[in-house]
């Protein structure tokens, strides 16, 4: 993939852009094969639930070579954020 990036004007635009899209599916569905569940857009008929042990982000990243990786932050799931009670909304309000 890197070694096709290459170009001047807009022509080096339009690779990266297609680059940019070309590793964004791979990444979608190398995140998506590597969860052994189904969870948002990712459906699968081999595993048609969610598996609570699974909830957690997959970090990914590569062009060439696509790799995956659990994310060591422990996930904030609708119980533990309404725990947090006025917080919370201060939170969200700040974000947006």
């Amino acid at each position: 993939m890197r070694a096709g990036l290459h170009g001047t004007g807009a022509e080096a635009v339009r690779t990266r852009q297609a680059a940019a899209m070309t590793v964004h599916a791979r990444w979608m569905y190398t995140a998506a094969l590597a969860r052994p569940e189904t969870r948002g857009m990712h459906k699968r008929e081999d595993y048609p639930a969610q598996d609570p042990a699974w909830r957690h982000r997959l970090l990914i990243g590569g062009l060439d070579e696509i790799r995956t990786r659990p994310d060591e932050v422990a996930p904030v799931g609708p119980e533990e954020f309404a725990a947090l009670g006025p917080a919370a909304g201060a939170y969200l309000r700040a974000a947006s």
